[in-house]
């Protein structure tokens, strides 16, 4: 049994932003997360700097459909769809640093990103998560590529009503160490696991 393109819209093209202030966002399963912020280094961040961040986030929807049975985690009639991450463009700026761009990472393969409604048999409300090799520039250290280090980085949303989201809060679920491509393990950024907000793009 498979839902059509148009119950979830093939296509999300969408806006990203900054939170907003310094203060911690208290997500809808209740865990209090700090905004995006990004320091030096790998070590403690006393240098945090806030990212005033704002990009563009492009997903197509590849397939999609209900499980019939019961599949690890997901219930029988939960809705999925899988996703293909066209693009993902963040810019912001460190006092460091510079002027800051980061990309999904085309020269790795690994990136995709999925949905899957929390209940049962209902189409909404539904998790989005994206998995993604990063690449990162930076304006203070010219001609030099950053990637993220280890596995892909994760990007999960919040509860979502709404597909493409609108105005929603999503956040990185795990710290992003950015080293340098051309001397792995030479850590120069690393990026908390902390909030944006992703919306539809106008």
């Amino acid at each position: 049994m498979t839902i059509e393109f148009e119950r979830f819209g093939k296509h999300a093209v969408c806006s990203i932003e900054h939170v907003g202030g310094t203060e911690p966002v208290t997500m809808n399963d209740g865990s209090v997360v700090d905004p995006l912020y990004l320091y030096q280094d790998d070590g403690a961040p006393p240098d945090r700097a806030y990212l005033e961040v704002s990009g563009d986030y492009f997903c197509e929807i590849n397939g999609q459909g209900i499980y019939e049975d019961k599949l690890n985690m997901y219930e029988a009639g939960t809705h999925w769809a899988e996703l293909q991450v066209i693009r993902f463009n963040m810019w912001t700026s460190h006092p460091k640093l510079g002027d800051i761009s980061i990309q999904i990472d085309e020269s790795r393969a690994g990136s995709r990103a999925s949905i899957r409604s929390i209940n049962a048999d209902t189409k909404f409300p539904i998790w989005h998560r994206a998995r993604m090799f990063l690449t990162a520039t930076a304006s203070a250290m010219p001609g030099v590529i950053l990637q993220s280090r280890g596995a892909p980085s994760f990007l999960h949303s919040d509860k979502l009503t709404a597909w493409p989201p609108r105005d929603a809060y999503y956040r990185f679920d795990v710290r992003v160490p950015l080293e340098r491509r051309d001397h792995p393990g030479d850590i120069v950024a690393t990026i908390n696991p902390g909030v944006m907000r992703i919306g539809l793009a106008a």
